[in-house]
């Protein structure tokens, strides 16, 4: 028998190690950096989320707890329900404690109402200007006006033309004219206006000087302001019907000022506390126009 041999064909060399051996490497490397991203991403989650979880239950437990209580609070009356039957609006929802504001239209007497019988005295800084009438209230006119004391006409040098300073002038809307107190300081002299019957009334108030605007000797016969040329108001006061009074201070300034009073009275009567005459002025005591205003 003859034997047979068949060449078996030799193996093939294995594939170096070093380039698979780097790819499983870099692959297994890869996925542990990634998982890492993952937990850490994870983590911060988690954390965040119980966080706001932790605040979200304490806030439901407190509003539980003021359920709870304002449950509580409902079921049986209050101190002040007890006395009154109206409850407590000083209090809130909440428990805290709430100022109540008084409503914007409410007003507080102050001494220069002069309510009551018996003299009262304020001294007020003049407000308002000339002509202003406050909201709410209407010019009120005096039918007589009697002074203590005026002061002689004169002939205008300039003009040749004749001034009078009657007190009914104070009254007549002209601040051309006026009032002629004295020829020198006029404190304690005064005027009585009647106002024809009971009136309320809610301002009075003067011009504190002479506000005529006309030629003037000393000044070349130029046209001035003789405010700054007579004596200025300092203060008056004002009496009433029912004995009170208030008295005001002025501002040096040629307008009309006046002060509130809230006063029910059938006549007012202005005093003269004090003036002043500034450097260079005449020794007059004039005063252009009065002013009041109320219900008529």
């Amino acid at each position: 028998m003859t034997d047979i041999y068949t060449t078996q064909p030799a193996a093939a060399p294995p594939p170096p190690p070093g380039n698979s051996d780097n790819r499983l490497n870099l692959l297994i490397g890869s996925a542990l950096v990634f998982l890492v991203i993952a937990l850490g991403v994870l983590g911060w989650v988690v954390i965040q989320g119980g966080g706001d979880g932790g605040s979200q239950v304490a806030t439901a437990d407190t509003n539980e707890t003021r359920k709870d209580r304002r449950g509580k609070d409902t079921d049986k009356p209050s101190k002040d329900q007890d006395r009154s039957g109206d409850a407590d609006s000083s209090v809130n929802e909440d428990g805290d404690d709430q100022v109540t504001l008084p409503d914007s239209d409410s007003t507080a007497p102050t001494a220069a109402d002069g309510g009551g019988s018996g003299a009262v005295s304020s001294t007020a800084s003049g407000t308002g200007g000339a002509g202003v009438t406050p909201l709410g209230t209407s010019p009120i006119t005096p039918t007589a006006v009697n002074p203590s004391n005026t002061r002689d006409s004169v002939n205008l040098t300039c003009t040749d033309q004749p001034l009078s300073y009657g007190a009914n002038q104070l009254i007549d809307g002209d601040p051309q004219t006026g009032w002629g107190a004295s020829k020198h300081d006029g404190s304690g002299e005064f005027v009585q206006f009647e106002l024809g019957g009971t009136k309320q009334l809610s301002t009075v108030g003067i011009t504190p000087g002479y506000l005529r605007v006309a030629e003037r000797s000393a000044a070349g016969c130029s046209i001035v302001s003789a405010f700054p040329y007579n004596r200025f108001i300092n203060s008056v006061r004002w009496e009433f019907s029912d004995g009170s009074s208030v008295e005001q201070g002025f501002e040096n300034i040629d307008e009309m000022q006046s002060v509130d009073v809230d006063k029910q009275t059938s006549f007012v009567r202005m005093v003269i506390l004090s003036t002043t005459r500034p450097a260079g002025a005449d020794d007059d005591t004039v005063i252009s126009e009065a002013q009041f205003t109320g219900t008529p």
